[in-house]
């Protein structure tokens, strides 16, 4: 089975978001805390060789404990990326997927659409996802934008043999929110009470509530 991801037509470059969400400096823990991996299985991703269980949440991954390695909120997506795909398929095409140039153009388009909590609309920039499809022998990603679109895409499908209809809804919009909402919440919680604006404060007390709502 071929495990080559092409480049989706179509895709664009936006790296018009603010440089924090591509700059190091969450610590393992943190990685653990903020995507749900558990620590036995980071520590096998970033020390076992790439090809064989390794994967390349940084970009300097080199094998070893990696103890030292900090990481970007971009590294937090790929990590809940790949929880997400390891369910569906190998960590070989999933580490290819997240290591595509395209991966990170798809991960700025839905930030561009996802805006600030204050200012999205609701659930809108979860209608943003990729999807994992074989074709011709090879494993094709194609970034949908709107409900509309994924339709299009299932009716074009249902012609197929039924060996070529399954694909894979990787969900990156939802991913990029849910990781862009944790690390707000990590940054305001390490801010000093007398620190915090009154936005930030109603935004704890609003994730604080909606956590014990869940217990």
């Amino acid at each position: 089975m071929a495990s080559s991801v092409d480049k989706a037509e179509g895709s664009c470059d936006l790296f018009s978001m603010k440089e924090d969400f591509y700059t190091p400096k969450f610590e393992r823990a943190d990685v653990v805390e903020l995507t749900g991996v558990s620590p036995g299985t980071l520590a096998n991703w970033l020390k076992r060789p790439i090809g064989k269980g390794g994967i390349s949440i940084t970009p300097e991954h080199i094998g070893g404990t990696g103890n030292r390695r900090l990481f970007s909120a971009f590294d937090l997506v790929k990590a809940q990326t790949v929880l997400h795909l390891v369910e569906f398929t190998g960590p070989a095409l999933a580490d290819e997927l997240i290591s595509s140039a395209n991966f990170r153009e798809w991960v700025n388009l839905s930030l561009e659409h996802r805006g600030s909590a204050e200012t999205a609309p609701p659930e809108e920039h979860q209608k943003h996802f990729a999807i994992m499809y074989k074709h011709g022998g090879k494993f094709v990603v194609d970034y949908i934008t709107s409900p509309a679109l994924l339709d299009e895409f299932k009716r074009a499908r249902e012609s197929l043999p039924d060996a070529a209809k399954p694909y894979i809804h990787i969900p990156v919009g939802a991913i990029v929110d849910n990781v862009a909402q944790q690390v707000d919440l990590w940054e305001i919680s390490r801010k000093a009470p007398g620190d915090r604006t009154q936005a930030e404060r109603a935004i704890l007390a609003m994730a604080k509530h909606r956590a014990k709502g869940a217990e």
